[in-house]
């Protein structure tokens, strides 16, 4: 009967439990319909379509089973958890030791009871061996709280502030955890090796309409299974704001989502006084309106403010890029933002953080001109990940935190300058220049060329690299690569970016 638990599970995704449950009852004894509706939970169609899967037999208004199928009460039943005191403690250690909340991405830690609470819902709605479970965004670090609960879990997480995806990624290695994790500003989109990849989204927005509904669409391009696939959304109001709770509400269901269930003060916070320190989860699922509205919504065309705070906030002034065109002297290949004078050829920031330079850019000689004075920290880096031009210039408020010192991998590809209170007060000029790759040995070629093709398949790249320039056999290349299957190197921590780049000099031999 493996056979019956592999098609409920490709059937159903993380519904499968409760398909399963359906198989168990009428093994059990004869049952009608409307018993194993009420007894599941499933729709009559779900419930005829798992009885046809099982070869039930209908007799009469019941259905029998002659056998008693294998393997299904393990799928059905719950597993044994640790002791709960345990958990906590070992929950409330994360969160105490966890990177300082940061107020411009509306940050606010969730207790570490909720941190539980939430894994141990997850864990009893869904089976999580075998529906990937995708985190958009954790401050909470709820995905380590799950990995917790279920060591078989397969758990991603996808967030913005790189001190913490280098916490909840060491953290989960010390445990022996099995969490990945990815960078994206997903007003730029979702790395692509997590789009369509996870059976449930799990998500605590930004508390603004835009901002939720920014995260729930990042939620919905990463589930795979359009039918099944859930997206659970922490959020919450104050008392005597009905009408912004509405006006989230609504933004949902424009967006093709159906609320499934909603559980009052389910989650509870260390702050957030201004919603009562508590917010309501959201369990969605998506209609085929929703579907229709992802395949027609350019990711990269979100709203940028979204928070409540911060450079980014719904209020917030505009930044504005002055001295612009005391930068453009010389010749320009083009320039990357909205607010340069009118001539050079443009792009977008999203399309360049997203993919890099077009064509159109990058095959002109000259300097490639960057607006990134409203940066919230991560995309200079990213910047010089993507972009392969002749010179860089790009524009960053003067306190951002990478002037100080960028990450050494980077004098592989760019000599860098940094110029303070350039082209005005308040902001700073990074200008790269790249390095020449004849000054660089054998192994660093090799990671140059990896960082060059920093939005390719890092496995793809880093294959390629060794058999161009450690003349490597094209089978033995493969084998030498130790890289997560689509991962692209933009899209890894910051942190991760060195160690693989180790990695690939060490495999150069």
């Amino acid at each position: 009967m493996t056979g019956l638990l592999d098609a409920l599970v490709a059937r159903f995704g993380p519904r499968s439990p409760h398909a399963a449950r359906v198989v168990q009852l009428v093994a059990e004894r004869p049952r009608g319909l409307a018993e194993l509706v009420g007894e599941t939970g499933l729709s009559r169609r779900s419930v005829e379509q798992v009885l046809q899967l099982a070869g039930a037999r209908a007799d009469g208004d019941l259905f029998r089973l002659d056998d008693r199928p294998d393997g299904i009460a393990a799928h059905v039943r719950p597993r044994p958890a640790p002791e709960r005191s345990e958990l906590l403690a070992t929950i409330a250690g994360w969160i105490d030791g966890a990177p300082a909340a940061r107020r411009d991405l509306d940050h606010v830690a969730a207790t570490p009871e909720t941190a539980l609470r939430r894994a141990r819902w997850l864990d009893e709605q869904y089976d999580l061996a075998t529906a990937p479970l995708l985190f958009v965004g954790d401050h909470d670090l709820t995905a380590l709280a799950t990995a917790l609960v279920h060591p078989r879990a397969r758990v991603a997480v996808v967030d913005l502030d790189e001190a913490l995806l280098e916490y909840i990624d060491r953290t989960a290695a010390a445990h022996g955890l099995a969490v990945e994790c990815r960078y994206a500003d997903l007003r730029f989109g979702l790395p692509p090796e997590l789009v369509a990849a996870a059976d449930v989204a799990f998500t605590d927005p930004p508390y603004t309409p835009e901002g939720v509904r920014l995260f729930a669409l990042a939620a919905l391009r990463g589930l795979r299974h359009r039918e099944y696939g859930q997206v659970v959304i922490s959020y919450g109001t104050g008392d005597g704001q009905p009408a912004l709770g509405l006006k989230v509400q609504q933004a949902l269901t424009d967006l093709g989502l159906y609320t499934e269930a909603m559980l009052p003060r389910f989650n509870r916070y260390r702050g957030a006084q201004a919603i009562g320190s508590h917010s309501d989860l959201y369990v969605c699922r998506a209609t085929a309106r929703a579907w229709r509205h992802l395949d027609r919504v350019d990711p990269r065309d979100a709203a940028t403010t979204i928070y409540t705070h911060g450079t980014h906030a719904l209020e917030a002034a505009p930044r504005r890029l002055a001295g612009a065109a005391d930068l453009l002297d010389g010749d320009v290949a083009g320039v990357v933002g909205t607010d340069w004078p009118a001539g050079p050829p443009s792009t977008r920031l999203a399309t360049f953080l997203g993919s890099g330079l077009p064509p159109a850019i990058r095959r002109r000689p000259g300097t490639v001109a960057v607006d990134l004075v409203a940066d919230p920290g991560p995309w200079l880096l990213r910047s010089l990940l993507v972009a392969t031009a002749s010179r860089l210039v790009l524009v960053v408020r003067d306190t951002h935190p990478d002037l100080a010192a960028l990450p050494p991998f980077v004098a592989l590809k760019y000599a860098v300058e940094v110029r303070r209170h350039h082209p005005a007060r308040g902001l700073a000029t990074v200008t790269a220049v790249p390095v020449p790759v004849g000054e660089l040995d054998r192994a660093q070629r090799l990671q140059r060329h990896v960082l060059d093709r920093a939005t390719g398949v890092l496995a793809t790249v880093w294959r390629d690299g060794l058999v161009r320039h450690a003349g490597l056999p094209r089978d033995a290349a493969r084998a030498a690569v130790a890289a997560p299957p689509g991962a692209r190197l933009v899209d890894l921590p910051r942190h991760r970016i060195a160690t693989v780049l180790d990695e690939v000099a060490a495999s150069a031999g």
